[in-house]
């Protein structure tokens, strides 16, 4: 999932399999582990600072909030994972790694 998930954020995992070495393998796993942990870290930060704010009055409490950021990220994991497994199981080889990074490319 978090392959995936980075894979996504990063198009250089295409390059990946051209360049097989140790050497791009670290560098090309250094950027997409930096933007994995914005992803998961920066909704977290934004939504403690909305609730300090006292002008915002908010409708649910903050344990609710953090609840549906974490169901939103599990479930979009989950949902791609799903996609990417039939795609495997359709075309018989391991394309998660090109299928992430068109999808980064194209949009």
């Amino acid at each position: 999932a978090v392959v995936s998930t980075q894979s996504g954020h990063y198009p250089g995992f295409a390059l990946m399999p051209w360049f097989a070495n140790k050497t791009t393998v670290i560098l090309f796993s250094i950027f997409p582990g930096v933007l994995n942990s914005v992803y998961l870290v920066l909704p977290f930060i934004l939504l403690s600072q909305i609730h300090q704010i006292p002008a915002i009055k908010a409708e649910r409490g903050y344990a609710t909030d953090v609840a549906l950021l974490v169901s939103s990220t599990f479930a979009s994991q989950v949902l791609l994972n799903m996609f990417l497994g039939t795609v495997i199981e359709i075309t018989g080889i391991n394309v998660v790694m090109y299928t992430a990074s068109v999808i980064a490319c194209v949009g």
